[in-house]
């Protein structure tokens, strides 16, 4: 029996998860705890595998039950899926299809049968990653590596590649002051002579050779700051320049404008290893994640001000479907069972008698995570907040592409044009 692909943690697969599939959708959502626990783990995923049966049998035959099944029994044998090192993980699983994304942090065991996969667990941890590059300067050699991680812990140090132009490319992103200035350059202070006894090159010239080295350092700086600006633009968690003061500095002005803020730590890349570095960056992330929170508790609260903002969660799913929101703020861990209609944004609740079974629910949709789906698949931008730092206490907070009066007659428009009297 074939296991489940598996599926990097990012905007992209998840837009992949979105895409519209035949029901039933599987989802099943379990941590892991590894070795020396791993029988009372693979118990807990049969449980949650035997109640999608359950569920799955009174509406399909057994044989497409068994088909649809078939790459989850497979996976609850693989002895690597409990010893992979991370905290859990999220499948999803429909015709012919079935993936597995590894996740990290605490998780809640679940697994729901809907129209569509329930990517609400998954949204809340792409969400939290955050990045700061992170760089170890010294006058003959820097090092770029991002710092990824959630704001909680240290951070994953992850080298980040770098190419300049066509010619050369660095994919450990390390770059060393010899790649980068050639002896053979003619400028005053170095012109090639000859060569000596043995092949060794002889060199003449004019000039100090500390005005030389300091020339060679600055070309050398300018070169890697064009590199790691050609990266993409900066990351969320900023920069972290590892070096001695005066290194920095010179870094620091050889780097293009749209890229400052930095935090400098104050040592020399040599003295500092990767372990430490990854709690200093994880300690970056922290910092700037709190420094998010804030910034967009104050946006939100003048955009309410203006019309421009809302908790009102029926307002938010209608500008949701109309695509005016721009930023949505979601409390962690909040669920609810209910679907909304991504053409009108009208709210579905499930029945009563459904309310409450949380395992295994026939054609049960997630409400908040269908809201966050319907913000992302119209390019607005999804933000996880805990309850405590949340502006609002529906659990939702929405900030608007433009104001109010806007809003209504943008929703004015578009209701005369799905009755056909727009033109």
């Amino acid at each position: 029996m074939p296991l489940p692909k598996l599926l990097p943690v990012s905007w992209e697969s998840l837009r992949m998860l979105l895409l519209p599939r035949t029901a039933p959708c599987i989802t099943i959502v379990q941590p892991t705890q590894g070795p020396p626990r791993v029988e009372g783990t693979g118990t807990a995923l049969r449980h949650l595998i035997d109640r999608v049966q359950m569920s799955l049998a009174a509406t399909r035959s057994r044989e497409e039950v068994e088909a649809l099944l078939a790459p989850w029994r497979a996976l609850e044998m693989d002895p690597l899926l409990w010893s992979h090192g991370c905290d859990g993980f999220a499948g999803f699983g429909a015709r012919g299809e079935a993936w597995l994304m590894p996740l990290a942090g605490p998780l809640t065991p679940s697994a729901t049968v809907a129209s569509r996969f329930q990517t609400l667990s998954v949204i809340e941890k792409i969400a939290s990653i955050q990045r700061c590059r992170v760089l170890e300067i010294s006058s003959r050699s820097v090092r770029v590596l991002d710092g990824v991680g959630d704001g909680e812990g240290k951070a994953n140090l992850v080298p980040v590649p770098l190419c300049r132009g066509a010619s050369q490319s660095f994919p450990d992103g390390s770059v060393s002051r010899d790649t980068i200035v050639e002896l053979e350059r003619k400028e005053p202070h170095r012109v090639l002579r000859g060569t000596g006894p043995g092949g060794i090159r002889v060199h003449g010239g004019f000039g100090s050779r500390a005005e030389g080295v300091a020339a060679d350092t600055r070309r050398f700086f300018h070169e890697v700051a064009g590199m790691v600006a050609a990266v993409g633009s900066p990351p969320s968690g900023g920069f972290l320049l590892v070096g001695q003061p005066r290194t920095v500095a010179e870094f620091t002005d050889a780097m293009p404008l749209a890229q400052h803020p930095f935090v400098r730590m104050t040592v020399h890349p040599h003295l500092i290893g990767d372990e430490e570095l990854a709690h200093v960056a994880g300690d970056v992330l922290r910092a700037s994640r709190r420094r998010r929170e804030i910034t967009l508790t104050e946006t939100f609260q003048e955009a309410r001000v203006h019309g421009r903002g809302t908790g009102d969660f029926s307002d938010i799913a209608r500008a949701a479907a109309a695509g005016q929101v721009g930023t949505l703020l979601l409390e962690s861990g909040r669920r609810e069972s209910g679907s909304i209609d991504p053409v009108t944004g009208t709210i579905d609740f499930p029945p009563e008698s459904e309310v409450g079974e949380t395992h295994a629910i026939a054609g049960s949709d997630e409400l908040y995570g269908g809201l966050a789906e319907l913000v992302l698949a119209n390019s607005g931008d999804v933000v996880c907040l805990p309850a405590s730092k949340m502006p609002t206490r529906t659990g939702v907070a929405a900030i608007y592409r433009w104001g109010e009066r806007a809003m209504q007659g943008a929703g004015v428009a578009s209701r005369a044009r799905d009755s056909g009297e727009y033109r």
